[in-house]
């Protein structure tokens, strides 16, 4: 029979509570680690953003900057598409492939 023994290091920080940080993320991809340490503090749980990643980390969670969109109206559309239908005449006729 095995006898659950203690773990070797310190204990974690964030409690298995945490979770609603988690879901936090899933829900509001933009949250920032400084807004989850914020929600943790009034929580009453003080914790780094540094152990915060690492929580989100091992949930799987990646730290990637959001791609900037550019907004475009309808004329910025319509020249877009002219272009790269121009493009594509252009590859029909005017390019021998190898």
């Amino acid at each position: 029979m095995t006898v659950s023994l203690p773990r070797t290091g310190a204990p974690c920080k964030i409690p298995s509570r945490g979770v609603s940080l988690i879901r936090k993320v899933k829900n509001q991809p933009r949250t920032t680690r400084e807004e989850l340490v914020n929600d943790l503090k009034r929580a009453g749980t003080t914790v780094s953003k540094v152990t915060v990643g690492r929580t989100l980390c091992r949930h799987g969670f990646k730290s990637h900057i959001a791609r900037k969109v550019p907004l475009l109206n309808s004329s910025h559309v319509q020249a877009r598409l002219q272009f790269a239908k121009s493009g594509l005449s252009k590859r029909r006729h005017g390019r021998k492939s190898c």
